[in-house]
């Protein structure tokens, strides 16, 4: 991504091969089925925690690391994927993530339970300490749909949107990326933006956000 003047950018690249394996967003109530979850209209199986999703394969036990680009020259961004809580009967993965500098200072971007439903989406069920989506009794906090297509709206919320841009992009040596993008309207009436790119079979490869009033983060 080209490094912006204006509206501030960030990118990060997946590294070739950087993910390894160290192992081999209404109240729950249980539905017919044995060992599934019901969290308002959404099922869960008890390997919902196992996320199979075509283009987010993921599992406690990995460890992704990307590398930082224009703004974060130097630096890694590196996910932490581990057993998450089992939250109103759902079993969860537990994602975090830290971004290491140039200068080798460490911080804590990002900290969700993540839980894919028997449809294949991907739900974030907790976020920052605080339950989310269909664990909060809201609209599904979606950060993955189980077959996305060009032009699909997911994970609509009073200021949060997902949408599918495109489904054959190519990054790096990686093709038929898919493309999603997450606007999220901030309280002045501002919005963030943050483009995310997906492998078949491999997961995110690229993230790249840029932020309406020129801050790093949250």
């Amino acid at each position: 991504m080209k490094c912006s003047s204006g509206l501030k950018s960030w990118m990060y690249i997946v590294l070739t091969g950087a993910a390894i394996f160290l192992g081999s967003i209404f109240s729950g109530c249980h539905s017919s089925d044995p060992g599934n979850a019901t969290l308002n209209g959404h099922t869960f199986a008890p390997e919902s925690a196992i996320l199979t999703s075509r283009y987010f394969p993921a599992k406690a036990g990995q460890v992704l690391t990307f590398v930082g680009q224009c703004s974060f020259e130097g630096s890694y961004y590196v996910w932490m994927l581990t057993e998450g809580e089992i939250i109103q009967g759902v079993a969860t993965l537990h994602e975090t993530g830290t971004v290491m500098n140039a200068n080798g200072e460490a911080s804590v971007q990002f900290d969700s339970m993540l839980a894919q439903d028997i449809e294949g989406n991907v739900h974030v069920l907790k976020n920052g300490g605080e339950l989310s989506g269909v664990a909060a009794g809201l609209a599904p906090t979606i950060l993955m749909p189980g077959d996305p297509k060009v032009g699909d709206r997911f994970a609509p919320s009073a200021n949060y949107t997902g949408e599918v841009l495109s489904l054959d992009e190519t990054v790096n040596s990686y093709t038929g990326v898919l493309h999603t993008r997450f606007i999220v309207n901030q309280a002045d009436n501002t919005e963030n933006q943050y483009d995310d790119y997906w492998a078949p079979g491999i997961g995110q490869v690229k993230s790249a956000w840029s932020l309406a009033d020129g801050r790093t983060g949250n």
